[in-house]
């Protein structure tokens, strides 16, 4: 393969594993693009009428209740009143329907008072049964003679509507649609007939009838009072299939091809002088506002208007009826405001539910609408800019969210995924509701989640693909909670090539070729597997990663992959426990095989390059440096020494303070021209001997005066050594080096360092 080739297909790898990394990140592009789609293309065929935006809408609305309740009462304007036929009126004036007189009476002191504008939130469909001259013919047959009565005479509904007509009072008289087929339709039917109506022919052809609410019939008031009304409107109200909640109510509904006020923006026509104008949208079909005086009520493109709650009930001045009637509430109380008369009494079944209340008085309702009116704070509704900021909010947010989920982690993820639901909550409500508009969010939040839950399922895959290959490569190198943090922090390690921190194990059975002539291969294997399956468990144990097995010979590293502070610790406590297994099997193995074991080991610590090593098609994980061929090569030196376990003097300087060891000389290994100090690890802290530790004294002793070339002085040293203990190996090295420095000193140069010219 040329070198261009081999460049090419190395760079060809690297692309490769670069796409795979984005590919979580591409997941999230999509769900991003997908989210996006499925919000516009209802827009744009005209199909939102669906069970996804209506769900979407029913949390919206939720929404939108808690935030009212967030928000709390504000005050009204003060400018709407309530004439409330309450329990305490129906106790003192008798059951409804009251006589209609009392009604006539409660105008009467209304328009004494001053007020503005009068609206009836009742329908007066039937005559008035109490009127006297309904029982005209039966006084007739008590006085045995016939009363000849003029027309209107004692009859309360003309008693009724000449109040309605009197000069100086606005009243504007309340009626019903029906929006069901009941069957009760008269083609004759009168329709209503208020001062303001609009023929829908004369809109803007963008307005069409399927886009407005449409009613079947009307049930009108008796035309006594009807005819002497200034005007009138509708009550009806819609509230939300789902939860019963009134939000918004309709200005308008089409009857008979033309348009109807509701009451309370006849009142408030009343009230504010101009002809309302109604505006249709440029680029949809239906209203998109109601122009009256200096106002603009911005509409749902059915005319319906959302309402900017003031409170819950009895935020505005309720006054009993009653005491209307007696004329008992204060004129200044009355003068100049738009007066509702309705009722809050339970019995006359006119509770609606809204987000303050389960049991809201209905004439309240028209109350907070035309104060949302003359305060100019009614709820609106952009479709534009709800379309604009969902759009903005997915694409943005879930390009984030992607980000950070495919180069950090799904718990950074989830904690964005937490911050962005904060934002968007608090924004909303910040700067759209109290700014009376609303704004749904679900669809962008239920957008964000789901674009967080694929981006974690195709991370989770993913980390299950990587796991699978940290697993192939260390489950029978290290022990299984080592693998369980390496499968859990895949980051923590790099299968490419990185410089670390290490501490580098090689161990070698002594004689091992000599054991190997002796033993059939069958009977070799079982003894390699009978030593090295309990060397192989105290490595992984003590967090080590076995590297290889050459033979007999074990390769093993701490700190690589598996990052720790204390590798040199752990290497140590390692070779010292295996050693003590070794003592233990010793005699069994001797037993089963016909050999006793002893094995040899080097250490060194130092910065080597780890990571994936080999060919393109068989690799491993391995270390490679000058601090691993040193450790190499102090295992085969054991045997000048007459040690069983060597380290640099890195390692010793790391784990110092957990060991017992003694320095054993300056050596210069094959290859290399400077020196190591090379220790004799001995036992963990504090477990060592009193003989031992003099013995590792005079070692010591004598090994710095013989740098000083005072080879008779640590000659001496070393004999009280050897009476303490005959058999120790490093003393007898040194002895034998230090007889033949007399014979032959070492050169001037000489600083204390003893090359060693073999590898084994």
């Amino acid at each position: 393969m040329t070198l261009k080739s081999a460049r090419l297909k190395q760079w060809g790898r690297r692309f490769v594993k670069w796409l795979l990394t984005l590919t979580s990140m591409k997941a999230g592009v999509i769900m991003v693009g997908l989210c996006v789609g499925v919000y516009v293309l209802p827009i744009v065929t005209g199909h939102t009428d669906n069970a996804l935006m209506n769900f979407v809408m029913s949390i919206d609305h939720r929404l939108f209740d808690t935030m009212f309740r967030l928000r709390g009462p504000i005050p009204p304007t003060g400018e709407v009143v309530i004439v409330d036929i309450d329990e305490k009126s129906l106790k003192e004036l008798g059951q409804w329907p009251w006589p209609r007189t009392y009604l006539a009476q409660i105008l009467r002191n209304l328009k004494e008072a001053g007020v503005k504008v009068v609206g009836m939130d009742i329908v007066f469909a039937e005559p008035d049964r109490s009127s006297p001259r309904n029982y005209a013919k039966y006084f007739e047959e008590l006085a045995g003679k016939k009363f000849e009565l003029e027309e209107g005479r004692l009859d309360n509904d003309v008693a009724f509507g000449d109040a309605l007509a009197e000069e100086g009072l606005k009243v504007i008289v309340g009626y019903v649609f029906l929006t069901e087929n009941d069957g009760l339709l008269n083609p004759d039917v009168t329709p209503p007939c208020p001062q303001y109506s609009e023929p829908l022919s004369g809109l803007s052809k963008r307005i069409r009838p399927a886009d407005l609410r449409s009613a079947y019939r009307p049930v009108l008031d008796i035309p006594a009072i009807a005819d002497n009304a200034i005007s009138e409107g509708f009550f009806n109200m819609f509230p939300d299939p789902a939860t019963g909640i009134v939000r918004k109510v309709p200005l308008f509904i089409l009857f008979q091809g033309v348009l109807y006020p509701s009451l309370p923006l006849e009142m408030l026509r009343e009230g504010l002088g101009p002809r309302p104008m109604v505006l249709s949208s440029e680029y949809n079909w239906g209203i998109k506002a109601v122009l009256i005086g200096d106002r603009v009520l911005r509409t749902d493109p059915d005319g319906q208007i959302a309402i900017n709650y003031r409170g819950g009930q009895k935020t505005f001045p309720f006054y009993s009826a009653v005491d209307v009637y007696h004329g008992k509430v204060p004129k200044d109380a009355l003068s100049g405001k738009y007066v509702l008369l309705g009722t809050s009494a339970p019995g006359l079944l006119d509770l609606r539910a809204t987000p303050f209340d389960n049991a809201f008085p209905g004439v309240e309702v028209h109350a907070n609408l035309i104060d949302n009116v003359l305060a100019g704070d009614p709820m609106f509704y952009d479709n534009f800019t709800q379309i604009g900021l969902t759009i903005t909010v997915i694409m943005v947010a879930g390009l984030i969210l992607s980000a950070i989920l495919s180069y950090i982690g799904p718990v950074p993820g989830g904690i964005a995924g937490v911050g962005f639901l904060a934002i968007i909550l608090v924004g909303n409500y910040r700067f759209f509701f109290l700014q009376n508009q609303f704004l749904g969010v679900t669809f962008p939040l239920l957008a964000l989640l789901a674009i967080f839950i694929v981006v974690t399922l195709v991370n989770y895959l993913l980390e299950g693909r990587e796991k699978r290959v940290v697993r192939g490569m260390f489950q029978t190198m290290v022990s299984g909670d080592v693998l369980k943090y390496m499968e859990a922090h895949p980051g923590s390690f790099s299968l490419k090539g990185e410089a670390r921190q290490a501490t580098m194990f090689f161990s070698d059975v002594a004689g091992f070729t000599t054991i190997s002539e002796s033993l059939t291969p069958e009977k070799l294997v079982q003894l390699l597997n009978a030593y090295l399956t309990p060397m192989t468990e105290i490595i992984m144990g003590s967090q080590g990663y076995v590297d290889k097995y050459e033979g007999d010979a074990i390769m093993a590293e701490w700190g690589v992959p598996f990052p720790s502070e204390n590798h040199a610790e752990l290497a140590c406590f390692s070779a010292m426990d295996q050693q003590v297994k070794l003592a233990e099997i010793r005699e069994e193995l001797f037993q089963r095989f016909g050999h006793r074991l002893f094995v040899r080991m080097g250490m060194n610590s130092g910065t080597v390059s780890a990571g994936n090593m080999g060919s393109t098609r068989r690799f491993s994980y391995t270390v490679m440096g000058d601090a691993v061929n040193q450790a190499a090569r102090f295992e085969p030196a054991n045997k000048d020494y007459g040690t069983d376990i060597m380290m640099g003097n890195l390692t010793y300087e790391l784990a110092k303070d957990h060991i017992e060891a003694r320095m054993i000389d300056k050596l210069v290994v094959k290859g290399k021209t400077e020196p190591i100090l090379i220790h004799e690890l001995i036992a963990r802290k504090g477990q060592i001997s009193a003989d031992k530790a003099e013995i590792v004294a005079l070692y010591v002793d004598a090994l710095r005066v013989h740098w000083e070339r005072d080879f008779d002085g640590a000659l001496e040293r070393l004999r009280k050594v050897l009476h303490i203990d005959p058999s120790d190996g490093p003393a007898k090295a040194l002895i034998e080096r230090l007889e033949e420095y007399k014979v032959a000193p070492p050169p001037p140069t000489w600083k204390g360092e003893f090359v060693r010219t073999k590898k084994d």
